[in-house]
């Protein structure tokens, strides 16, 4: 809730940009699934935690690259190219982390 007040608050993100983010990372949700289900099924659960733990945190920095506006002043990116990309990347490592601990 807090970060969603950011990005319409802080950023003066429209309800319009606040779907698009939130359908991105549904989408990549469902993509994550697919990919673990194809390709990581057999995987050790173990190892799928620890690099999807480390990849999470990594990609939540990005969070913090938003807030202090760096994505705009160093990387020349806009607001919401940065925050889609930051949800879509996030959302589909955790979709990979989730789905083992379902199955078991």
């Amino acid at each position: 809730a807090a970060w969603m007040n950011f990005l319409v608050e802080g950023l003066d993100f429209s309800a319009w940009m606040i779907g698009l983010v939130g359908t991105s990372g549904t989408l990549m949700t469902w993509m994550g699934i697919t990919v673990y289900k194809n390709f990581f099924f057999g995987s050790n659960w173990r190892e799928i935690y620890f690099w999807c733990t480390t990849l999470a945190s990594l990609i939540a920095i990005a969070q913090v690259i938003l807030v202090f506006g760096i994505n705009k002043s160093v990387f020349h990116v806009s607001d919401i190219v940065f925050s889609v990309g930051d949800d879509v990347l996030l959302e589909f490592v955790i979709a990979m982390q989730f789905l083992p601990m379902c199955i078991m």
